[in-house]
Parts: structure tokens; C-alpha cells; sequence
């Protein structure tokens, strides 16, 4: 019997040094996959990226470049051992001896006509890796997201870079075209290499939509050259976006077939409009250090809504914005615009009110009509967007208030999940951004401070763990439509608001939490699990520290950084091989000794 219980506790021990690993180790997780058990080794002194395509050459060639770079970047250590590796995951490594080497990856791009970089542009691609890797895409836009896969199925062990589990073959497409992250240089001004690192990091997330906040009322960071004076409210005169800058930025995002969409928020939220122009603001100052709901006093300062010079200006911006920023939408804002507060702290304002049809007199009493001038501003800026041929966004109070919308206007969701419904049924776009923001401790909840406004288990002990949060929150959930309806939700995007994020904490914000937001909406909606996610998410996070975007882990593992290495490579695998033999073995024999003296 004794031995019997030696032998079950010794077979015991030996099955925990086989890791339960994921037979496809990509983010986001790909529509369809299968794969053998096969193991493929590659050389970078001999591996090469092969490929012509009617149009796009500049994009693929470029990518050809970077991607051999990112995937043969190694240091000598192991470039993963997830939770528990220092015990039971020494074998983690551990791989079947290659059956042969992978020297190529043939791309075909099969559309003979130039695709524009837009929404719906189709990013589907094939992958198949034997000893003979070939990825096929209709677009060059599709095969920059089977470079990012294949990139990814390259694993390091040491000692060698291998593919394991071929051969391979992935049949992939994003579920939404719109898939995205905000980011608020309004509040923080960001350098433009964060900017360009950050637009790195969404491409190994196959994100597509850099959504730039780029003004608030804290800072005005663009150069304007219609409205030169507006940059005096930039925190310092080098604290500034140049058309130059911007250029650049939307260059380097579009080679890695991302979007750059801007946004003025307007008319609240425009604080520091009246630094350089003073007359196109509200000064509500008083009520607005008092009074104010938000407590941030230059949130609430509002555009002067009353004056036609507010318009030029606006016409002018929307007409510079225009030009260097190609994509067909721009958003206008118009969230959380405290018209009462502000417009009505001005008799100015007020007996402009009376003498435009924006008040009645009932009862010895005026009756002013914010809501109706508020809307009337978001017809005028809808109408300059039109003019210079895009299509607008706003926040969604737009809708919520019933404002006169143009058919063309989306509607980015950021109250309630219950408004897409509301939007996408009455036949209109909507991109969603509620539960996606990255500054919340409680992402999907409506009222956190408030008693009995989220359930306690909305409420994680550490901040990390929201990304499941981000990732179980499916757009769809809960909504009754029809797939015509559906269609009206373009997608959704992860909001990284500024206001205690800069560019010493910005990777860490985001990512890796930002991950869950990608997968969300990349993949099928019926890959929800976070314990499987979370394996996958760690190996991947991983990656990209290896690639220079710090990071950071969502559990307990070790992740060689991109640094050179002292210790010769494969040491480490040994040495930690022998100290897992020697735990498992004093533990085996400690239990032996327990049941003998029992």
C-alpha cells in the first residue's frame, strides 16, 4: 500500500512539471485556428520576409523591416515562465526537438486596386505556418494584422526561436472596425515619440483608431496657424503639436494602418480657448470656482455661444484640422456642458438670450432656453465639419438631448450601455466608450461613491484586475437588435483620460488592461473567458516589454526585459530545471517519510 502511495504521489509530481499552455499564443485571440504538434526552429542570420503587392509597397516593406527586428530580439533569457514558474512551470521552456526551420513568410496581397486606410476596410488575412509559412490578405491593411499574428507564434526559449504546434493555420477578421484608444494630451501634455510608442503598442494589439484628445481646458497644445495666439495656453512654449509634429504622427500611424481621428471638445471644456483669444469664452469664473458641479473649475468654462466671432474661429480650426488630418471623421465633442451654470451667471449672455428667442417672459419671469441654444451650437459646428468634407462625432448628451443631428453625425456612447440601444435603433452610428475607461477603479459602474450604486463585486483589490472588467464588457450585452442594427455599432474604444496619466506612466495606464479592450472587440464575442485570457494575456504582455512598451503584469511570472544579458544562454532554463527537480523531489520524499511514521 506504502508503495502504491509513493508511486501515485511520485506520478503526481512529474504530471505538475507539464504546463497547462495554450496551443495558439496570440492577442487577440483569432477566429478560427488549427494547429499539429510539431516543433519549427528560425535563424535570424537566414529567416526573411518575402513580398509584392500591386500598391502599399512603402507599407509592407516597412513592416517587413520592423517585424524582423521585433520578433529575433532576444537577450538570453527565456522570455516568459508564468505564475508558479519558480515551482512547478520549469519545464515551461521545455520544447519537442524541431522537425525543421522556417526560412520564409510568403505575403500575397490580392486586391489589384489601392484600399484607402478608413473605417470597414477589410483587415482579414490568412496565416498558414508548415515548413513553408505564407500569409495571404485582400489588403496590405490585413496583412500588417497576419504579420502581428505571425510575429507572435514566435516563441524564445534560451536557446533557440522556434513555432511550436505547426503546423498552423489561422483564418482571421476583426469583429468591429472601430477599435481604439483615446488619448488626452489636453490634460498631459505627451512628447510625440510617447505618441509614436503608443501607436507601436495598438498595432501589436491590431488596434486601429487613435482617437486624440488633443485640447481641454487645462492646456491648448496645438499650433494653430489660422489662430496663432490659441498655443499661449500650451503649459510651456515647447509644450506644442506643430503641423509638422502632426505630419509626422499620422504618417507613422497610418503605416501601421492605424487612424488618427482629432477632437476639439466644444463648447465646454474650453477653458483655455480665452487664454490666447479671450473673446470667445464664458468668463463664468466665479460661478465656476463655487458653483460648479465637476469641481475642476476650468472643465466648466464654456465657448461663447452668443458670438459670431466664436464661429470663425471654429470654421477656421475645423478647415486647418481638416488638411492635416485625412481621415473622413473629426469629433466636435459636446459632453458635460454646464449651460445654466455658466451662460446663466452672465447678464450678458442672458439679455442675449432674451433678444435672440432663446427666453420667454411667463409670469414677470424669464424662462431661458439653454437647451435649445446649446443645441442650436451643435447644428452650427455639425454643418463647419460637413462643409470640409467629414463626418462628425460627438459625445452622446447630443442625443440624449434630443439636438437636431445630421444623419452622417456618430454618437460615441461614455454614460450608459443602454444608450447604444437607444442610438444604433434609430438608424444612427455609434462607437461605444463606456466600460472602457482606463482611469476608472469601477469601469462599469454608474455611480461608485454612491450607497447601493454598484454591487461590491464591481470593486477590485488591485487596479490590474479591471482589465477583466474591460474585457467581459460586451457591446452587445443586454441589447435586443436587429443585424442591421448591429451594423450601426462600428465598435469601441479604451479610454485613457489624462488627468493622472503622463508620459512616465502612460504604458503602464494603458496596457496592459488596454489588452482586454483589444480582444473585446477583435474577437468572436464568444471568447469571454478571463482564466484562459489571463494566460494568454500574460505571455503576450510580456512580448511587449520585450518590444519597449512597459507593460505591466496582471499577475505573479517573469518576463525577461530587452536588456543585455550577462549569463549565457540557456543557463538559466538548466539551473532552474535542477532547482524544480530538487522541490519536487524533497517533497516527495518528505511525504513518503509522513506516511512511514504515520
Amino acid at each position: 500500500m506504502k508503495a502504491l502511495v509513493f508511486l501515485f504521489l511520485l506520478a503526481y509530481a512529474s504530471s505538475q512539471s507539464i504546463p497547462v499552455i495554450p496551443t495558439v499564443n496570440v492577442w487577440p485571440y483569432p477566429q478560427s485556428f488549427q494547429n499539429g504538434s510539431t516543433t519549427l526552429s528560425l535563424n535570424p542570420n537566414f529567416f526573411n520576409f518575402v513580398g509584392q503587392t500591386p500598391w502599399g509597397q512603402d507599407i509592407l516593406d516597412n513592416a517587413f523591416q520592423r517585424y524582423k527586428s521585433l520578433i529575433f530580439n532576444a537577450n538570453g533569457l527565456p522570455a516568459h515562465v508564468p505564475s508558479g514558474g519558480a515551482v512547478f512551470y520549469r519545464n515551461y521552456n521545455n520544447i519537442t526537438n524541431p522537425t525543421g526551420s522556417v526560412f520564409n513568410l510568403t505575403v500575397t496581397v490580392t486586391s489589384n486596386t489601392e484600399v484607402p486606410l478608413g473605417y470597414g476596410v477589410d483587415e482579414s488575412y490568412q496565416l498558414i505556418v508548415s515548413s513553408e509559412a505564407k500569409l495571404t490578405a485582400n489588403t496590405v491593411w490585413g496583412a500588417l494584422r497576419g504579420i502581428e499574428t505571425f510575429s507572435q507564434l514566435v516563441e524564445w526559449n534560451g536557446q533557440i526561436y522556434y513555432i511550436p504546434n505547426t503546423p498552423v493555420q489561422i483564418s482571421d477578421f476583426p469583429r468591429f472596425g472601430w477599435r481604439g484608444i483615446l488619448l488626452d494630451t489636453g490634460r498631459h501634455y505627451f512628447p510625440v515619440s510617447t505618441i509614436l510608442r503608443t501607436l507601436d503598442a495598438m498595432s501589436y494589439h491590431k488596434m486601429n483608431v487613435l482617437h486624440w484628445h488633443m485640447v481641454d481646458g487645462d492646456s491648448f497644445a496645438f499650433q494653430s496657424t489660422t489662430w496663432p495666439t490659441l498655443s499661449e495656453a500650451a503649459y510651456t512654449p515647447a509644450s506644442i503639436y506643430t503641423h509638422s509634429d502632426i505630419t509626422n504622427i499620422v504618417n507613422y500611424a497610418r503605416f501601421r494602418g492605424i487612424r488618427v481621428i482629432p477632437e476639439f471638445d466644444m463648447p465646454g471644456h474650453s477653458a483655455s480657448w480665452g487664454v490666447g483669444l479671450p473673446g470667445v469664452t464664458i468668463p463664468c469664473w466665479e460661478w465656476a470656482q463655487n458653483g460648479n458641479p465637476l469641481g475642476l473649475f476650468w472643465n466648466v468654462i464654456t465657448l461663447d455661444v452668443t458670438n459670431d466671432y466664436t464661429y470663425t474661429v471654429i470654421d477656421g480650426l475645423i478647415k486647418e484640422l481638416a488638411a492635416l488630418f485625412p481621415d473622413e471623421y473629426i469629433h466636435l465633442g459636446g459632453d458635460e456642458v454646464f449651460a445654466q451654470g455658466c451662460w446663466g451667471s452672465q447678464p450678458y449672455v442672458l439679455e442675449w438670450m432674451e433678444t435672440n428667442g432663446y427666453a420667454e417672459y411667463v409670469n414677470d419671469t424669464w424662462v431661458y432656453n439653454y437647451t435649445g441654444l446649446w443645441g442650436d451650437f451643435e447644428a452650427k459646428v455639425q454643418a463647419i465639419g460637413v462643409k470640409y468634407g467629414k463626418r462628425v462625432v460627438l459625445w452622446e448628451e447630443s442625443f440624449d438631448h434630443g439636438f437636431e443631428l445630421l444623419n452622417t453625425t456618430t454618437i460615441n456612447i461614455w454614460l450608459s450601455p443602454q444608450e447604444l440601444e437607444s442610438v444604433v435603433t434609430s438608424g444612427r452610428d455609434a462607437v461605444l466608450s463606456y466600460g472602457y475607461y482606463l482611469d476608472r477603479q469601477m469601469p462599469t459602474c454608474n455611480n461608485p461613491g454612491v450607497t447601493g450604486g454598484c454591487p461590491n463585486e464591481d470593486y477590485h483589490w488591485f487596479f490590474i484586475d479591471t482589465w477583466e472588467d474591460f474585457y467581459l464588457n460586451e457591446p452587445l450585452d443586454g441589447l435586443n437588435l436587429t443585424p442591421e442594427q448591429e451594423a450601426h455599432v462600428l465598435g469601441g474604444e479604451g479610454s485613457a483620460w489624462g488627468e493622472n496619466m503622463d508620459t512616465a506612466t502612460i504604458d503602464d495606464r494603458i496596457w496592459t488592461r488596454g489588452g482586454a479592450i483589444a480582444e473585446r472587440l477583435w474577437s468572436a464575442r464568444e471568447v469571454n473567458d478571463t482564466i484562459q485570457a489571463s494566460v494568454r494575456l500574460s505571455a503576450f504582455r510580456c512580448k511587449l516589454v520585450r518590444r519597449g512598451i512597459m507593460s505591466g503584469p496582471i499577475t505573479v511570472d517573469f518576463c525577461a526585459w530587452n536588456t543585455p544579458s550577462t549569463n549565457t544562454p540557456g543557463t538559466e532554463v538548466a539551473e532552474a530545471s535542477r532547482t524544480w527537480k530538487y522541490i519536487a523531489y524533497s517533497f516527495i520524499i518528505a511525504t513518503v517519510l509522513l506516511l512511514l511514521v504515520n
